[in-house]
């Protein structure tokens, strides 16, 4: 099952309340780490983590979903997590991996220090060569490797329930452990002590203080990286554009979690001041602007005047808190004549025809005439650009 998860984009066409409350995740949140290789090395989780880089992985477009990291060898990343069970008593760290060759034992994500610590790889101890993890006393295991296709592999530990549970596309193994003291950091690729590390491709990696269910491993494995984190994340936020009077434009945000996340787009109406009006359908307050799609992602804002050029954003939230999206700033591109969304030649050759068949649209200063009052208007708008 592929998903592909596409970045928050302008897309360009031809009641009212305040929020003035924070809108940010639980302070628990226990996302520790989450990559999706769509923005770079970018962790999007709160955590915020600057991954070193080992060898010279590199960043494809040929991911799980969207972008993805090549690994060849003992390439990998290096996150200063600590994962010991004293620091993280429930763990669970997993993602997309894509392997190539399969043999003989490759490590996905490790802290390993030669105690069979915290650890996921493909091994050949655990009843068979396949998928397996290490369980503090051994390695348990296996689910076989599907060589050069897409495995959703994951590995939950629970230290107070003395218990290491893998999950690979649905299949459970379970072994009682209690993994040991390994590394204070912890790397992604590879394993921090020995062996090889991946070769292939992997994507949507993540790491979780807590223990998840098989039940929640199966809401990731059918739902994509937009249902790791428990509390909403903000995947993409709308990008900051332009448009003609009286065009239309959508604004994408992309806020997921696990569960059911609503969405709600909010505006900025006095420019700078961070006060938050909510959005419904309808005009927004004191423009004539009218916006549509106020409570998914995707916000539509049609007959765009002067005063709805102003700042929008997406707010997700889910039983564990709210995250607002980067605001987009909106503004009025008042030279681009055919509301293509463009500002160029096309634009000044439109309005000098319409200007010369005295058409109604010409009308540039809103005057009800159309004069040379409304070319020179024009022009200075043309060459204010946008």
């Amino acid at each position: 099952m592929m998903f592909v998860r596409s970045a928050a984009r302008p897309v360009f066409a031809c009641g009212l309340a305040i929020c003035a409350c924070a809108a940010t995740v639980h302070a628990q949140d226990p996302l520790k780490a989450l990559f999706t290789f769509d923005n770079g090395f970018t962790d999007l989780s709160p955590t915020n983590q600057v991954p070193m880089l080992i060898g010279t992985p590199i960043l494809t477009q040929d991911g799980f979903e969207g972008g993805g990291l090549l690994l060849i060898g003992n390439w990998a990343m290096r996150l200063y997590i600590d994962i010991n069970a004293a620091a993280m008593p429930k763990l669970t760290m997993g993602g997309w991996v894509r392997e190539e060759i399969g043999t003989p034992i490759r490590h996905f994500m490790s802290h390993d220090n030669m105690g069979f610590d915290r650890n996921i790889c493909i091994d050949y101890r655990g009843g068979g060569q396949g998928w397996s993890c290490f369980s503090g006393s051994g390695v348990n295991g296996f689910v076989p490797v599907n060589l050069k296709q897409w495995q959703f592999v994951a590995a939950v530990y629970d230290h107070a329930a003395n218990m290491t549970t893998l999950y690979v596309d649905g299949q459970v193994k379970t072994r009682p452990g209690q993994p040991g003291l390994g590394n204070t950091y912890m790397h992604i690729g590879n394993s921090t002590c020995c062996d090889t590390g991946i070769n292939g491709t992997i994507d949507s990696v993540f790491v979780i203080a807590d223990a998840l269910s098989v039940e929640r491993l199966d809401e990731i494995y059918t739902g994509g990286v937009g249902k790791v984190p428990l509390c909403p994340t903000v995947f993409n936020s709308p990008l900051d554009t332009s448009m003609c009077s009286g065009g239309t434009l959508t604004l994408m945000a992309d806020i997921d979690a696990s569960g059911t996340v609503t969405h709600q787009w909010q505006v900025e109406m006095v420019a700078g001041s961070d006060v938050w009006t909510t959005l419904v359908n309808g005009l927004v307050p004191g423009t004539n602007t009218f916006a549509m799609g106020t409570d998914s992602e995707e916000l539509v804002l049609s007959g765009l005047d002067a005063d709805g050029a102003k700042r929008y954003r997406c707010v997700g939230s889910n039983a564990c808190g709210s995250k607002a999206s980067t605001p987009a700033q909106v503004s009025l591109c008042a030279g681009d004549f055919d509301c293509t969304g463009f500002l160029d030649t096309d634009d000044f050759t439109a309005f000098v025809l319409a200007f010369e068949a005295g058409d109604e649209s010409a009308d540039f200063d809103g005057t009800g005439f159309v004069d040379t009052d409304d070319f020179t208007a024009y022009v200075l708008a043309f060459e204010a650009g946008c």
